[in-house]
């Protein structure tokens, strides 16, 4: 009986635990909404990062009319990229979600929080969302984005390649405890 309680108690203890955790995750989301100054800062350094990617990626593929091209498009790269970087995040979000209803799962969730190097699955997890957000990335750029920018089909695939590896949200394998 007195054991019993014990283990209740410690689990009660692991739950707020854990949710002070999912409010970890949940903040710089929540930070978007709140403080909305902060995307006066994000919106635009993505917006660079993607146009240097783009016009990086053009120059190796020696593309003539460069200039003609990177405005037109790079609005679409931009608004597919952020699109992308978001539904890669909700990978992490939704296993979060429904890892709190399982006690077992307190590690991954934690690693997932404060760091993805902790253990094997939080960082696994973190790679798979990194990938899903890659992975959609080359797949806007190419079918939608590049669709009217009068490049072939393998100036396509490698500029969408291109930005998918070298615009993926890598910052998610940065360990959330530096910043506390």
């Amino acid at each position: 009986m007195y054991t019993e309680g014990i283990k209740a108690h410690q689990k009660d203890k692991e739950r707020d635990f854990l949710m002070k955790k999912m409010y970890n995750i949940l903040f710089p989301i929540f930070l978007l909404f709140l403080y909305p100054m902060t995307w006066i800062g994000i919106l635009p350094i993505n917006f660079i990062i993607d146009l240097l990617v783009f016009d990086i990626s053009m120059r190796h593929l020696k593309i003539e009319n460069r200039k003609k091209l990177l405005f037109p498009a790079m609005w679409k790269i931009w608004s597919f990229g952020f699109l992308s970087d978001l539904i890669g995040c909700t990978v992490l979000v939704v296993f979060v979600q429904i890892a709190t209803f399982i006690p077992s799962l307190y590690d991954v969730v934690s690693g997932i929080a404060w760091n993805p190097y902790s253990n094997i699955v939080s960082f696994l997890l973190t790679v798979l969302s990194i990938l899903t957000a890659g992975y959609l990335i080359y797949i806007f750029n190419k079918k939608y984005a590049l669709k009217k920018t009068g490049m072939d089909e393998i100036q396509k695939h490698r500029t969408a390649l291109y930005l998918a590896v070298f615009t993926s949200p890598y910052v998610l394998l940065i360990p959330t405890m530096w910043l506390y």
